[in-house]
């Protein structure tokens, strides 16, 4: 079980962070917990020309982070609640407009819906016997900004990603059940 629990007394000023993202670093990815943090992460990521990846799976966020990020990958239940849409290829499309923002949406066993040269496109999710699904979509996102930095197409990244949290799902443990990349690669592989 997890309990997340945010102080409401927490700061939220953002201004002790880095003034630019470490030498090396091919992307940036942060989520919604933390608008001023993850505005400044996103707003170095676009400074450096790298991709700057929102996991928009809690509370809605901010506008000003989706216009910010180059990619967002939703939670179905945060697109939900961002656009009053329940049908997700009509809440993605509702979402995209007037962004120039790559948008996606997690939908767990169901796959991934994505944006890709102006359609709304499905990626199965990989087939797998689940065992625990906490800190699927975490590995998700990592796995998804991880290709990103490496140069790879949204497709392909979105299928990393989808591979990676399906390997997840077989084993017990959000942290520990996450695999590491010879594993994954095996895995993509296998699955051709």
């Amino acid at each position: 079980m997890v309990i997340s629990y945010s102080d409401p007394a927490m700061p939220e000023d953002a201004a002790w962070l880095p003034t630019k993202l470490p030498a090396g670093a091919g992307a940036a990815l942060a989520d919604t917990r933390w608008g001023e943090g993850t505005l400044a992460a996103l707003g170095l990521a676009r400074d450096k020309g790298v991709p700057g990846v929102l996991d928009a799976d809690r509370k809605p966020p901010h506008p000003a982070l989706l216009a910010t990020a180059s990619h967002v990958a939703f939670s179905a239940q945060a697109l939900r609640e961002v656009t009053g849409e329940a049908d997700p290829r009509q809440a993605l499309a509702k979402a995209a407009q007037g962004l120039d923002t790559w948008l996606a949406v997690t939908l767990g066993k169901d796959g991934v819906l994505f944006q890709e040269n102006g359609a709304i496109v499905h990626s199965p999710a990989f087939a797998v016997e689940t065992v625990d699904t906490l800190g699927a979509g975490d590995v998700w996102h990592g796995a998804f900004a991880l290709a990103l930095a490496e140069g790879k197409p949204e497709r392909e990244a979105v299928r990393f990603g989808s591979a990676a949290a399906a390997l997840k799902c077989t084993r017990f443990g959000g942290r520990s059940g996450a695999p590491d990349r010879a594993e994954l690669e095996r895995f993509l592989a296998e699955r051709g």
